[in-house]
């Protein structure tokens, strides 16, 4: 039955229930169908009147007819729905919002924006066609694509991952790239694009992990993705990230104006980098594996001193920030901190700087 909405509050009576106490109805000649409008506790008959009251007990969902209304609530917008939580929901007019789902599945045009209450069913399923739109408006993918990779994304955004970590190889497969390489490749390119497109890639590296691609298969140049992902410098990294309007070419992260970027930003903020690097690791690749062909682990790599080269300073940062061991050993038995370039070499003394006073 449809919420009936009422500004005014009707009289009520006190009534015996059938066990002998007494409970309130809207008035004496109340039988269940004149819409008692009393605290759901004390109701001698709730019925549809008392969703004014309590909403979620005694509303039926609109979209399917069956199951009560969730304290969650979806807005519409041009793409699909959006589900958002009971905090938000408390300042929203509930009487609006039980119109309007009662229209919105009676053929009613539902504006933008507008809340509409579902049971808990048609708001996972609603938020999943709103996922396969996103996906196929973004990516370009058919319908049957959207819809295998839409779970994936789904959990991206909850932030509710559940990932089972790879089995480590004695000996890790070597060869040409495999589509996890490929893939976290692609986070290196400069292009402005929609939050969508880099879930979807996030999505596409939970994909891929579990259905059989490892983490640990090396490419032809001994690279495993993760290394792959994070070998890079601050010209590439503000590239990528997009942190300049213009990108000037001085050589080394400039822009045309001249400005550096502050690397320890990326201590406060996280990357597209970091985000890949956190999932891949959450599968078990190897922070502190040495490369097959160099023995260098991921960071001495990154901070070793280059000549005539860009400076690797996020790249050092962000392993770091992701727990790489700024003294452990490359195979010749140097560490970070003894094969450091000059601008490398501040972000350790920074980190451990910073790590002393968090200590303290």
């Amino acid at each position: 039955m449809t919420p009936r909405i009422s500004r005014s509050l009707p009289s009520s009576a006190a009534r015996a229930r059938p066990d002998g106490s007494i409970g309130l109805a809207c008035s004496a000649e109340c039988d269940g169908s004149l819409k008692p409008f009393v605290p759901a506790s004390s109701c001698l008959y709730p019925c549809s009147m008392a969703t004014l009251v309590d909403p979620f007990k005694y509303s039926t969902c609109p979209r399917c007819g069956g199951g009560l209304l969730t304290e969650s609530f979806l807005v519409a917008s041009e793409t699909g729905w959006t589900s958002l939580g009971p905090d938000r929901l408390r300042s929203t007019d509930l009487g609006e919002a039980l119109e309007a789902s009662a229209g919105l599945f009676a053929g009613r045009t539902i504006p933008a924006g507008l809340p509409i209450l579902v049971c808990p069913n048609c708001v996972k399923e609603l938020a999943e066609q709103a996922v396969v739109s996103d996906l196929m408006n973004a990516q370009g993918l058919s319908e049957a694509e959207a819809r295998e990779l839409a779970p994936y994304l789904s959990r991206i955004r909850s932030g509710n991952v559940s990932i089972s970590r790879q089995q480590t190889p004695a000996v890790a497969p070597r060869g040409g790239d495999t589509a996890l390489h490929t893939l976290v490749q692609r986070i290196h390119f400069r292009s402005p694009r929609a939050l969508i497109e880099w879930e979807a890639a996030f999505a596409k590296i939970v994909r891929l992990c579990e259905t059989g691609v490892s983490v640990h298969a090396l490419n032809a140049k001994g690279a495993t993705a993760l290394w792959a992902l994070l070998d890079i410098d601050d010209f590439r990294f503000h590239e990528s990230e997009y942190l300049f309007d213009e990108i000037g070419w001085y050589g080394d992260d400039r822009d045309f104006a001249g400005r550096v970027f502050d690397w320890r930003r990326v201590f406060e903020t996280r990357t597209r980098f970091e985000i890949g690097a956190r999932l891949l690791l959450a599968f078990g690749a190897d922070l502190a594996s040495r490369h097959p062909d160099t023995g260098e682990t991921l960071l001495t790599h990154a901070a070793v001193a280059r000549p005539s080269q860009r400076p690797h300073t996020v790249a050092v940062a962000l392993l770091l920030q992701l727990g790489a061991d700024p003294s452990a050993k490359n195979a010749l038995g140097g560490d970070a901190f003894g094969v450091a370039g000059e601008a490398e070499a501040k972000v350790l003394r920074y980190w451990r700087e910073r790590q002393g006073k968090q200590a303290e």
